[in-house]
């Protein structure tokens, strides 16, 4: 459990600029002392500040481990650069075509459209059905 005087995560919020650039002007501040990442891009920049190493992939694989699962059976959907670890921890890992640009370089099948189904179809192919 979390002591209740530990900062679990910092939400970083300036108005005056883009979430991507105000990622980059904080790594360059913070270098490996916490984690930056985001998932919302917009003219108002917002980040997420967290441990060193903290991210959706280290809870999964406690999750896993506790379930006794093994990560190649795990399935993963991401959009934002907050979720390529999971993406990379998971056995498939699929992108949701309006992902950020890193996300979509990050050679990931698409899964479509997140506001059309895109999920649930991607998950009904898989399990043979059709979408």
């Amino acid at each position: 459990m979390v002591d209740r005087d530990e900062i679990v995560k910092l939400i970083v919020v300036d108005p005056a600029t883009r979430t991507d650039e105000l990622a980059a002007i904080a790594r360059s501040i913070v270098g490996d002392r916490v984690t930056v990442t985001f998932s919302y891009v917009s003219a108002a920049g917002m980040l997420e500040m967290s441990a060193p190493g903290v991210s959706k992939a280290l809870a999964l694989r406690e999750l896993l481990t506790d379930l006794g699962l093994p990560a190649n059976r795990m399935i993963a959907f991401g959009d934002m650069p907050n979720d390529l670890q999971m993406l990379d921890l998971a056995g498939q890992g699929f992108v949701m075509d309006s992902s950020h640009p890193t996300v979509l370089g990050a050679g990931y099948p698409t899964a479509g459209d997140n506001n059309a189904g895109g999920v649930g179809a991607t998950i009904l192919r898989l399990l043979g059905e059709d979408a």
